[in-house]
């Protein structure tokens, strides 16, 4: 899921791509923890509810259009990824200016909207 990330963050976001690659910023650094947690980490528990629910009710009517079990597996695992890419393209202008190489701003990309 880290490697589509990249990939699909390259192919829609060049400039952010390019922006991460210059800083030595790594996908697996933060995106890795998004794939594991679901994102749970970075938002209320509130809006994890909220997100986890559209999820749930998303993928359920995917799968049932589909009628395959391993297609709606696969199904939640591409929305998860255009999730965090959404999320990335949401803050891309305050990513594009951060300077990575100050400890402690790469940091608030994995925690990038907490309060929300």
């Amino acid at each position: 899921m880290v490697s589509t990330l990249r990939e699909l963050i390259t192919r829609i976001d060049t400039p952010l791509a390019n922006h991460l690659n210059e800083e030595g910023v790594e996908f697996i650094q933060f995106s890795f923890r998004w794939m594991n947690c679901l994102l749970m980490r970075e938002f209320s528990v509130k809006n994890v509810i909220r997100m986890w629910d559209a999820y749930v009710v998303g993928l359920t009517a995917l799968s049932m259009l589909i009628q395959s079990q391993s297609e709606g597996q696969k199904g939640f695992s591409e929305f998860h990824v255009y999730v965090c890419a959404a999320l990335l393209d949401k803050y891309n202008s305050q990513i594009l200016t951060m300077d990575f190489q100050v400890r402690g701003t790469f940091i608030a990309l994995a925690h990038f909207n907490r309060k929300s």
